[in-house]
């Protein structure tokens, strides 16, 4: 890709290698004209811009997609302990769990820690992540302290790392869960929308009322014990955001245990999310325009060292996402299994049941999806930004031409220049902070 930055400058980016390089007119015409100069081409050949007549990029390409899709050294379960929740976000695509409410009982969560244990065997795993999730997993914490004395277990035994986010909302933790799930904990996220007075106008309990000092007496409690907190800030505009982080300050959150990270939320329904691109776009690029705005807002209030970026600049992306990686699942009340996350609840993009004794058959889709590859597209075979991309969504590509074995282009091509540009903004700001 050759993308103009200014007069006489342009970037050089290559998709496959994920370099960059800056060059001007003169050399833009040499690799144009195929007359480099040979001062230029060690640089050149070392970040792939320049390669032997006899390489085969799409074989390259081809081992990446494998190794990444089918290498389970890292095995990554999501488990929504419950459908229900005791919050009523207004944006929530679960519906707060009024469209279910269903909860794993013992017997479920034994056979999902059962499963769970068997594919890290299979897989030969040197890692586990747990992400337990909902509606609020706090709501079952029985079946959250099950699942995690399983995987610990199963850690130790076959000298594997452990690693278990709960991502909930925070209005739950009390002292006695935080020492019953401290051993195996790595991380609580916590989602905020803002200072107290907006959040308390969207993160509201069902009974009514704010959650905002319910959750930061969760950080306060979390912190004194020395388990790493990860604060998920919604930010629409960045008066909330400074407002938010000046009130962090004044009640000392500014530690080392603490991180941030910033992201949006989407004012339309998961459906428009699967099958609109327009919105989809739309939402990108107010979220890519946003990013220097809250940027500075983080590092005017002395957060910097607290934020994590958010990956929504990300460049190269061979596979599209982890939803079609060998050993991610998420596995649901009712010990269904999906490979993405945002269909859990959705049977028909179900690719198994767990039975008893944790016991699977997979089905058709799972098979579809695990061994689609994008070089088989022929809209994507000889596509310079295929490892931008990775052949794109598996789900909008069913829901929009009836198959999953089906490219999703989206809106990549729209987007492509402008993370590239985003990326240097935030990376070298000294140099590309001013850049258009």
């Amino acid at each position: 890709m050759v993308i103009p930055v200014e007069k006489n400058k342009f970037i050089l980016y290559n998709t496959l290698q994920d370099t960059i390089l800056l060059i001007d007119d003169e050399l833009k015409e040499a690799l144009e004209s195929n007359t480099v100069p040979k001062e230029y081409t060690p640089v050149l050949k070392k970040a792939g811009m320049l390669i032997h007549d006899d390489t085969r990029e799409d074989l390259i390409y081809q081992f990446m997609y494998y190794s990444r899709k089918y290498g389970a050294s890292n095995t990554y379960f999501i488990v929504l302990p419950t459908y229900a929740c005791n919050l009523a976000c207004p944006y929530c695509y679960e519906k707060a769990g009024t469209v279910l409410s269903h909860s794993m009982d013992a017997e479920t969560a034994e056979s999902a820690s059962l499963f769970m244990k068997t594919v890290v065997k299979e897989n030969r795993s040197s890692s586990i992540l747990l992400k337990l999730y909902g509606g609020e997993p706090l709501l079952n914490s029985e079946a959250v302290f099950t699942i995690c004395d399983a995987l610990s277990e199963c850690a130790q035994k076959s000298g594997a790392g452990f690693y278990s986010v709960l991502q909930t909302n925070g209005t739950l933790i009390t002292e006695d869960i935080i020492d019953r799930l401290a051993a195996h904990l790595w991380t609580v996220e916590i989602t905020l929308e803002g200072d107290k007075e907006y959040h308390n106008t969207i993160r509201v309990y069902k009974k009514g009322g704010g959650t905002y000092e319910d959750i930061m007496n969760a950080v306060q409690l979390l912190l004194t014990k020395n388990i790493h907190t990860a604060l998920r800030i919604n930010a629409s505009d960045s008066h909330h955001l400074d407002v938010l982080l000046k009130d962090l300050k004044e009640r000392g959150f500014q530690d080392k245990r603490l991180s941030l990270y910033i992201t949006q939320t989407s004012d339309f329904g998961l459906n428009q999310f699967f099958t609109d691109d327009v919105l989809c776009l739309r939402d990108e690029k107010k979220s890519i325009a946003l990013i220097p705005e809250l940027r500075d807002v983080v590092e005017k209030n002395g957060f910097r060292q607290n934020l994590t970026t958010y990956d929504s600049l990300q460049r190269k992306k061979v596979l599209p996402c982890n939803s079609e990686k060998r050993g991610m699942y998420v596995i649901d009340p009712y010990n269904d299994v999906y490979l993405c996350f945002f269909t859990a609840g959705q049977k028909e993009f179900s690719c198994g049941t767990i039975g008893r004794g944790g016991t699977i058959l997979w089905n058709p889709y799972f098979y579809e999806v695990m061994s689609r590859n994008p070089l088989e597209f022929a809209e994507c075979r000889h596509c310079v930004l295929l490892p931008m991309c990775g052949g794109g969504c598996h789900i909008r590509a069913y829901n929009q031409k009836g198959t999953y074995l089906a490219s999703h282009c989206g809106n990549i091509k729209e987007l492509a220049e402008e993370r590239i540009k985003s990326y240097l903004r935030q990376k070298y700001p000294e140099r590309f902070g001013g850049l258009k």
